[in-house]
């Protein structure tokens, strides 16, 4: 799809890969194909890159899209800013049986200069714990407009129900919502194995 919103165009042709079924079958090629490298998606940045000639890459929460776009990115010699809004790139690093075999992927693909830039310092805390270096991530707080209310209540009231509407995958956080015992409304679809683990 593509839109020019004044001067500037917004082309949107990246496909977005959700979480894996439960066939075995299915989970094998999630990971090769949709995790690590989706061919048509590393070609499409491939080709942007040849034909824009960015002086700067800017991949901003590039959750399902595989690894494939980052390693196009990072192997173009031109600089990358990684920009996380989410656990992708911790969950990558630190992966229970694949952390050593990413972290090694993830340097060799990284030939130019680039950075992270998290959204949160918890997060980019997290994703140092992972393995990123420290010097290599900043925290960039999403905006907020300023708050000019001077009252300041005394009694903040309880949650007492609460909805979830979102993608259904663990880097959205559903697990942390339901860990706090709220009454909870979800909506969405996604990781079918991982929203019972949430219901449990």
């Amino acid at each position: 799809n593509s839109e020019t919103p004044g001067a500037v165009e917004v082309r949107r042709i990246l496909r977005f890969h959700g979480g894996p079924s439960r066939s075995p079958v299915a989970r094998v090629r999630h990971l090769v194909t949709e995790e690590y490298h989706d061919r048509a998606n590393a070609e499409i940045v491939r080709r942007e890159i040849r034909e824009f000639q960015p002086d700067l890459i800017h991949m901003n929460a590039p959750t399902g899209l595989s690894h494939a776009p980052l390693n196009v990115a990072g192997q173009s010699g031109r600089p990358v800013l990684i920009h996380i809004h989410d656990l992708w790139l911790a969950d990558f690093l630190s992966h229970a049986r694949l952390g050593m075999v990413n972290r090694m992927l993830f340097r060799h693909a990284m030939t130019g200069p680039w950075r992270v830039v998290a959204v949160s310092r918890r997060l980019a805390a997290l994703t140092i714990d992972a393995g990123l270096a420290k010097n290599r991530i900043r925290t960039v707080h999403n905006g907020t407009p300023p708050c000019h209310s001077t009252d300041t209540p005394t009694d903040e009231p309880r949650i007492s129900r609460a909805i979830f509407c979102s993608r259904i995958t663990r880097a959205k956080g559903l697990h942390v919502a339901a860990a706090a015992g709220i009454p909870l409304d979800v909506y969405g679809k996604g990781d079918e194995e991982y929203l019972a683990r949430c219901l449990e």
